[in-house]
């Protein structure tokens, strides 16, 4: 598999894949990376493109690290705590800025029209 290569946004091709080595050694193989992250100490948050026979749209996941005291592993949760709430304000914050900043901005108003 050949790897990708991110321009200066940090915007990937869509439907390539990579090989994921270390900290996410636990992924597969050739997993797609997100279009773009965003991080705020443990709070991150991962841009995804996706595409079907309609078109193209993004989502987000918004993700908070830890470290497992019995297994000294590092993990990830969907949940957050009252304190990560100002952190994931700003990642969050950064992702809308980053797509409708983007050439995509009127997929964003498209799937807002769309879905609600």
């Amino acid at each position: 598999m050949e790897a990708q290569s991110y321009n200066a946004t940090g915007v990937r091709n869509l439907n390539r894949s990579v090989d994921v080595k270390g900290a996410g050694a636990n992924l597969n193989p050739g997993a797609t990376r997100p279009e773009k992250r965003f991080r705020a100490g443990a709070i991150s948050i991962a841009i995804w493109a996706n595409q079907s026979e309609k078109g193209t749209w993004n989502s987000i996941q918004l993700t908070r690290c830890y470290k497992d005291k019995k297994t000294e592993q590092w993990k990830s949760t969907g949940s957050l705590r009252v304190a990560d709430i100002p952190r994931a304000i700003v990642v969050l914050n950064k992702a809308y800025e980053y797509l409708v900043l983007s050439d995509n901005n009127n997929a964003i108003d498209e799937g807002v029209s769309q879905r609600y």
